[in-house]
Parts: C-alpha cells; sequence; structure tokens
C-alpha cells in the first residue's frame, strides 16, 4: 500500500513538472505571434501620440498615464514618431522610432511630415506581466491614436477648427457630395449690413504686445514662414476665441498663439460704445 502511495505521488509530482514545464511555452509562443503581427503592422509607420511630450524616454503604465515627470510641447514636433523597432516581452512593450515634424504646405495646402533625427523610445508596462493580445493592443491605444480617435480632440482650442475643416474637407475630396448639389445659403440666413458713418468708429489700438519665442528646434532646422491668426478683440481689448486660420508647423503656430493670446488692446468703440471686433493677425517667423 505504502509503495503504491509512494508511486502515485512521484507519478503526480511528474505531472506538476510536466505542467510548469510546457505553460511558458505556450505563453512565450503566445507573445512571439503577437509580437510578428506588431512587426509587420507597425514597423516603418508613423503613429500619433495622445499627450506631446517632450522627452525622449518616456515610460506608460497600460492605462496611458506617464510615469515619470516631463513637460508638453506643440503637436508638431512631438506628436509624431516613426517607428523603427517594436518588441514585446510578458511584462512589457518597446517602441523604438524618430519624432516626425509636422509642416504646413502653402501652395499644396497640405500637411507634410519631415523626418529626423531625434530618436524617441516607448516603454508600456503590461499589466501583471500579461501580455495577450486584447490586453497588448488596449495598452498600444492608451497611448497613441486609434483609426477611431481624431488629434483635433487632443490639441489646444486654437488648432481644432483648422483640424476638422481640414478633415472634413479631405473627407469630401475622398467621397464626393451624395446629391451631387450644392447648397446656398438663402437671402434670409445672411446678416444684414449696417453701414456707421467712419466718424461714429473709433480701431482697436495695440496698446500691450507679447513678441513670440522661435521654437528652438525649429530655428536650428532652419524652418521659417508666416502663421495667420483669426481671433476676436473683446469689449474689454482682450483676445478671444484664437484660431489658427493658415499654420506653418514646427512649433511655430503654437508660439505664435501663446504669444497674441497676451495681447491687449483699446477696445474699437461704435457710437461711443466698446464693441467686439475680429482681427486676423499675421505673425512672421524669419531665419536672421
Amino acid at each position: 500500500m505504502i509503495s503504491i502511495i509512494r508511486t502515485l505521488t512521484a507519478f503526480a509530482a511528474l505531472l506538476c513538472i510536466v505542467s510548469l514545464h510546457f505553460l511558458p511555452a505556450y505563453a512565450g509562443d503566445d507573445f512571439r505571434q503577437i509580437e510578428k503581427e506588431m512587426k509587420a503592422r507597425y514597423e516603418g509607420t508613423v503613429l500619433t501620440l495622445r499627450e506631446f511630450w517632450r522627452s525622449d524616454w518616456l515610460r506608460y503604465s497600460a492605462e496611458g498615464k506617464l510615469l515619470d515627470r516631463a513637460t508638453k510641447g506643440p503637436w508638431t514636433l512631438f506628436g509624431k514618431i516613426v517607428v523603427q523597432k517594436l518588441d514585446l516581452d510578458p511584462e512589457k512593450l518597446q517602441i523604438r522610432g524618430k519624432r516626425i515634424f509636422v509642416l504646413y504646405e502653402d501652395k499644396g495646402r497640405t500637411l507634410k511630415y519631415v523626418g529626423t533625427p531625434m530618436r524617441v523610445r516607448i516603454e508600456i508596462r503590461l499589466p501583471g506581466g500579461q501580455s495577450k493580445k486584447d490586453i497588448v493592443y488596449n495598452a498600444l491605444n492608451k497611448v497613441f491614436l486609434s483609426r477611431n480617435d481624431r488629434l483635433a480632440d487632443m490639441v489646444p482650442a486654437y488648432w481644432r477648427r483648422f483640424l476638422l475643416r481640414k478633415g472634413k474637407s479631405e473627407s469630401e475630396k475622398q467621397t464626393g457630395s451624395l446629391s451631387g448639389n450644392k447648397t446656398k445659403a438663402s437671402p434670409k440666413d445672411k446678416p444684414k449690413r449696417i453701414p456707421i458713418p467712419a466718424q461714429l468708429i473709433q480701431e482697436a489700438r495695440l496698446i500691450h504686445r507679447v513678441t513670440p519665442t522661435y521654437p528652438r528646434l525649429a530655428l536650428r532646422a532652419k524652418i521659417q514662414g508666416t502663421v495667420r491668426l483669426k481671433c476676436v478683440v473683446g469689449k474689454d481689448g482682450t483676445i478671444k476665441d484664437l484660431q489658427i486660420i493658415e499654420p506653418r508647423g514646427a512649433g511655430l503656430d503654437d508660439a505664435a498663439a501663446e504669444a497674441i493670446s497676451q495681447w491687449k488692446y483699446e477696445p474699437s468703440v461704435v457710437k461711443g460704445e466698446p464693441v467686439e471686433v475680429v482681427a486676423f493677425i499675421p505673425v512672421h517667423f524669419r531665419l536672421q
């Protein structure tokens, strides 16, 4: 009887050893297959970060929270990377790549990508050391934008109308009009213009100007150009509803917007009363 018990105990121990030996092997085969799939899908492609951190080494939790301190920058400088190498192990997903600058082309009216030598390393910790497919892709989508996300929802307010308008025009180019007919505004919808004698109008006058700071990376890359903005000068002379009408990219737009948002005017006056007025402001960045 004792020998039978010893035999069963030894057999049970052998089963445990076999089980412990093969479980990691299945897990290893699983994440290696996921890694192979992700390499084929992402290496050589451009990805957009949800938040635009300046650091060259970014460590995230599986929920997309940055684990180290860093400061944010313009999305046209720190928002996009080209993936050069992707590695996956049971504890983390690691991506190595280079920063991509975004520039606006006046002639083609398009945003274009410009490669840089700026290296970046991104590490995403996986929960509980699990590298299952759904967990890995979910963690990736917490750090980068997916197809269902809009860049316009991630950027400062002064960028949103331009990006939404740009996205809409690109969509219309691809899909065309469903009806084939253009809609025209009804005469009733057009605002009435009431002429006011010039002597009763006092134009807004700039009384406090802040000069934009030339972004260091744009200066180093010898990028120059003009950023055109639109805003409302309020009754109190402050800047409201600031929008980028025509960007340049490479951080110049954000530098211009941040400076102009601090400008102060002596408000425009009509018939002795301060009124809000729309202003169009070009900001020129020139290399010396």
